[in-house]
């Protein structure tokens, strides 16, 4: 099988490696093994280093951060790089991603990565190929041509995190902590997964992301023997009326996005005892929401500030209040905040790229769901200057079995970032 122009043998055996590594979120001993994969790589391109643990140390957990450490996020690392003999905060150009991966969930090849030639295209096939090692690759591919091309590194500094799959506290404890690691940057490129770019086969750009946020409900009711019904009150018949309303609430669709609000029910329990009336039924339901969502409600420019969550709670309690008896709802318990709406301006998005969007055939959108970008997108306030966009390279099957990245696709990457640089 010939490899595509521009990716060696070492590449791809480096490549593979990194693959094979299952950096899921509960493998704390492959996380590490992870970071130092990534700080070896860098450095041997001419990076320094330096990891830095989710969990500062010295952090007191009353500190000024919401996220709720674990002892082991003092274990898991940011792998920060800039060129040596630089001052990073002299650096215009960041690339970031994340080096966590989903679980297998049942696919027994998911970290023996394998490639096979399809439709044209040489795919890698392997846990976290497409979310997102490919793009950290392209990138690292991408340094290492400039640095062959012109014999130095160019200005760009990496910030690799972890625990992007769970609850971006990588990316908070940045927001939280870390935030001078980005000064002095005007770009932040995330070679990340994309809508609809591998059904295009064309390569995409994201210039924004929808908001999330998710709520609990509870209905109560009365237990009872299930042999005298009429005597309790029965929470999965009040359940009809819950999700009778959320059916009908009036989401709709954000013309400045292109893209279309929604809610959805992730989970319905109903905890009972054999032969006895459930005393609650409990819903967990997603809303992901634009900014048209909350000129709406006229919570436009709220959404970075305190509060705005407790605010959409008081708009769905407004909306089923009234129509579901025993109803309690509270934001779903997380260890750190909900990833708010972000969106670029796309005439400052076209001034700093200029026609590479043209050129390359970019599909530019917006993305459906959340991502760490929307984390870092909190600290515009500080940096205002600071333009985030998604380079998403083609490939599928991300958090399901038979995920694959397109590695002529990552060429193409490489040689956008080379333009950029």
């Amino acid at each position: 099988m010939k490899l595509p122009e521009g990716i060696r043998d070492e590449d791809l055996k480096l490549f593979l490696d990194f693959l094979s590594i299952p950096t899921t979120n509960d493998n704390l001993e492959a996380q590490l093994k992870g970071a130092h994969f990534l700080k070896s790589r860098l450095e041997d391109l001419g990076f320094n280093v330096e990891l830095l643990p989710i969990k500062p140390k010295g952090l007191k957990l009353q500190g000024r951060s919401p996220i709720r450490f674990s002892d082991e996020d003092s274990e898991r690392y940011i792998v920060y790089a800039y060129p040596e003999g630089m001052n990073p905060s002299e650096l215009p150009l960041v690339i970031y991603g994340h080096y966590d991966v989903v679980p297998a969930m049942g696919w027994e090849e998911a970290f023996s990565p394998k490639l096979l030639e399809e439709e044209g295209d040489i795919r890698v096939y392997a846990r976290g190929a497409n979310d997102m090692k490919g793009g950290i690759f392209a990138g690292l591919l991408a340094v290492g041509e400039y640095k062959s091309k012109y014999g130095r590194l160019p200005k760009v500094k990496f910030i690799l995190v972890t625990d992007e799959e769970e609850w971006s506290k990588g990316a908070w404890s940045i927001v939280y902590h870390y935030k001078e690691i980005l000064e002095g940057a005007k770009l932040v490129i995330v070679p990340e997964i994309g809508d609809g770019s591998a059904e295009a086969g064309s390569e995409g750009l994201l210039i924004g992301r929808r908001g999330r946020v998710v709520f609990d409900l509870r209905i109560k009711g009365i237990p009872y023997h299930g042999a005298k019904p009429i005597e309790g009150v029965n929470p999965v018949l009040r359940l009809r009326a819950a999700i009778d309303t959320l059916s009908d609430l009036q989401l709709g669709y954000d013309p400045r996005m292109g893209i279309y609000d929604s809610l959805a029910i992730l989970s319905l329990e109903t905890p009972s005892y054999q032969l006895t009336i459930p005393e609650e039924v409990r819903l967990r339901v997603d809303l992901h929401y634009t900014s048209e969502f909350l000129r709406k409600l006229a919570f436009e420019g709220a959404e970075l500030s305190s509060g705005y969550e407790e605010r959409l709670v008081k708009w769905l309690e407004w909306r089923l209040y009234p129509k579901v008896d025993g109803l309690e709802i509270k934001l779903m318990d997380r260890p750190t905040p909900f990833p708010p709406l972000w969106m670029e301006n796309p005439e400052k998005v076209r001034e700093i790229l200029g026609d590479i969007p043209k050129r390359y055939n970019l599909i530019v959108s917006v993305g459906s769901s959340v991502a760490d970008e929307n984390v870092l997108a909190t600290l515009k306030a500080e940096y205002p200057e600071l333009i985030i966009v998604d380079l998403c390279p083609v490939g599928r099957g991300s958090h399901s079995v038979g995920e694959w990245i397109s590695l002529n696709s990552l060429v193409r990457i490489r040689d956008i970032l080379l333009e950029i640089f």
